[in-house]
């Protein structure tokens, strides 16, 4: 009986972690709130050479909108949805180790300087956004547009 029960156990924490793995692209996320402008304003400064930050913005539906803004070690932004052209209909999204972007459905990894190219179908979505001083700025119009990815 206590096999039974520790075997049951052991299998709810390997489904447990599962589940946990399926939501990665999600963990650690940012929730943004929009200014009456209609933009989500990010400190550049929060995001390091060579770093990124997932973020989220929860649309008037209750659908949160999730992105990824990423600087590569050159200090150049990067703005993509937590999706990609081919394996957004899986909801994975991406997680980030190191230089990387991980799809979470195929495995693909993109160097945070190159995710605008992806690599064979599996292409990170661009989200455009604009920098002002030290703020990144990204329309909830333009995420909006992304809405069927999520």
């Amino acid at each position: 009986m206590r096999r039974t029960i520790a075997i049951a156990g052991a299998l709810g924490l390997l489904l447990g972690g599962f589940a946990a793995a399926d939501r990665g692209a999600l963990s650690g996320q940012h929730s943004l709130t929009a200014t009456k402008a209609g933009w989500l304003n990010i400190p550049a400064d929060e995001i390091a050479p060579g770093g990124a930050k997932l973020f989220s913005y929860q649309d008037a539906a209750g659908r949160k909108l999730r992105f990824l803004l990423a600087r590569d070690s050159r200090g150049r932004v990067y703005t993509v949805f937590d999706a990609c052209e081919q394996c957004f209909r899986f909801h994975k999204g991406y997680t980030v180790s190191g230089h990387y972007l991980v799809c979470g459905y195929c495995g693909n990894r993109y160097r945070l300087s190159e995710i605008s190219k992806g690599e064979a179908s599996c292409v990170p979505v661009a989200l455009t956004h604009r920098e002002a001083g030290h703020t990144v700025k990204v329309s909830v119009n333009d995420l909006e547009r992304g809405r069927d990815l999520f």
